[in-house]
């Protein structure tokens, strides 16, 4: 049996000034985002991880350094590219309210399925989720039967999680955004079939 552990990065600025915080922009943690953070540590210090990975971008690699900082068994922290979070092009850093007319914006938001990003020199959902399975698959292969900590980013774990929980991409979208510093717990016996044991949940 295998559990994934999957955290999204604490709150960074660009969060907090409603920002699209996609693969191009990146901030550090705020205050919050680092204090969430240093708690979620505290109760995940007893979970043994076989291995810890993370997106290369600042905001996950802090929280994945800060998450192992008192971890009963630390590890090196594994930086994989295709854990970035989705290339939202020129959108990325720009303020959300600002792209409502957007003919895109509404897709989106709420129909991925049909979400084009080619005038914005985006990336679909299709193409975010092949790259996430193609990692998690390698990732499973390496560590059969033991924990893995995955440090990611919202529209990528929200979007790949439930790809491996069996909902197509129409349905990525249909519940809230997972919070900054939550945790989800994915467990598989085969790499192929997951079962959902803890979604989203955030300490405070």
């Amino acid at each position: 049996m295998t559990q994934f552990y999957f955290v999204r990065h604490g709150e960074t600025r660009t969060n907090s000034e409603g920002r699209f915080n996609g693969a191009t922009v990146d901030t550090p943690l705020t205050t919050e985002g680092i204090a969430k953070t240093i708690l979620l540590g505290e109760n995940l210090k007893s979970v043994e991880f076989s291995e810890v990975y993370a997106s290369p971008l600042s905001r996950a690699l802090e929280t994945a350094h800060l998450l192992m900082e008192n971890n009963s068994k630390p590890r090196e922290i594994i930086i994989k590219e295709e854990l970035r979070e989705m290339d939202l092009g020129s959108w990325d850093g720009t303020i959300v309210s600002t792209k409502q007319n957007h003919p895109q914006f509404d897709n989106y938001f709420h129909h991925p399925e049909i979400f084009d990003p080619s005038s914005i020199g985006g990336e679909t959902y299709t193409h975010l989720i092949q790259r996430g399975q193609r990692v998690l698959q390698q990732i499973y292969n390496k560590n059969k039967n033991n924990n893995v900590l995955i440090v990611s980013h919202g529209i990528f774990l929200m979007s790949v999680m439930k790809y491996l929980l069996g909902e197509s991409i129409s349905e990525i979208r249909n519940t809230p955004m997972i919070s900054n510093c939550s945790l989800t717990i994915l467990e598989t016996r085969n790499g192929q079939i997951y079962k959902k044991i803890q979604w989203n949940k955030t300490f405070d």
